[in-house]
């Protein structure tokens, strides 16, 4: 995934979040942030495959909302602005930055 330079503090917030998650049977921890956006991401690269109609902007709400809820992972509230004030920042950076 390409990072665009003007991402950049909302990558290193999304790092730095306080709050844990849980990433695998053997209990390993990272940010919750983190978690989060890995979570919309393989989402979002789904339904672009699957959806590519829908454009960028509608998969990554959707994916944003499964990743949120119950079967996402019940990530605090603070932990989801992160990981979507980046998710937001790279779809909005990308395709100029990395050519997309």
């Amino acid at each position: 995934m390409c990072i665009a330079t003007s991402c950049c503090l909302s990558q290193n917030a999304c790092v730095n979040d306080t709050n844990m998650s849980v990433v695998d049977d053997a209990g390993t921890m990272e940010p919750a942030g983190v978690v989060y956006l890995a979570c919309v991401y393989v989402e979002v690269t789904t339904l672009q495959v699957s959806n590519p109609g829908a454009g960028l902007t509608a998969n990554l709400t959707t994916s944003e909302m499964d990743c949120s809820g119950p079967d996402g992972g019940n990530f605090p509230a603070v932990s989801l602005a992160l990981g979507n004030t980046l998710a937001q920042c790279i779809a909005v950076s990308c395709p100029s930055v990395c050519g997309l």
